[in-house]
Order: C-alpha cells, then structure tokens, then sequence
C-alpha cells in the first residue's frame, strides 16, 4: 500500500469506515414517487393534446408537429438549469 506523507493511520480509518446511513421509510419514498407521477401524468396529457390540435386542428404535419415538441424540449432542457441557478442564487426574506 503505498501511503503519501501525509497520510496517517487516523486519517486511514476514518475512510475507511463506512458512514451511517439512514433509510428513509417507505411511505415517504412512495409519496415522494407520487409527485414526480403526477406531474409526469400532466405533461404526457398536455404534450397528447398539444399533438392532436397541431395535426387535427391546425393541420400540421405529423412530423412538423413531434418537431415543434422536439425544440420545446431542447428550449426546456436550456431553461431549466438556468432558472434553476437563478432561483439558487435569490436571497429574499
């Protein structure tokens, strides 16, 4: 085992022990799915219609339409994390 200079047997075993972990209970992990269903159950709905008006509606092409959703989700993959750094760095009351 080679060991750096300023490698000690303290610093050895605190990494090489294992940290407690706590589990969640299954009821919170099962709510917790819940959420991220129904907001998936809504976005599949909306992104269902939004097909149906765009061909049947509007009369685009099927094509045309699945590529509108396409460059939404690539404007949404950008937005995200975006917003997300933005929201991180507000600091309000």
């Amino acid at each position: 085992m080679h060991t750096s200079p300023g490698d000690t047997a303290a610093a050895r075993a605190v990494s090489t022990t294992k940290p407690t972990e706590r589990q969640l209970p299954i009821r919170r992990k099962v709510t917790y799915a819940f959420t991220d269903l129904s907001g998936n159950l809504l976005y599949c709905i909306i992104s269902g219609y939004a097909l149906y008006y765009f061909t049947d509606v509007y009369g685009l092409s099927v094509t045309a339409a699945g590529t509108i959703l396409l460059v939404a989700r690539f404007f949404d993959a950008i937005g995200a994390p975006v917003w997300g750094m933005i929201i991180d760095h507000t600091h309000s009351r």
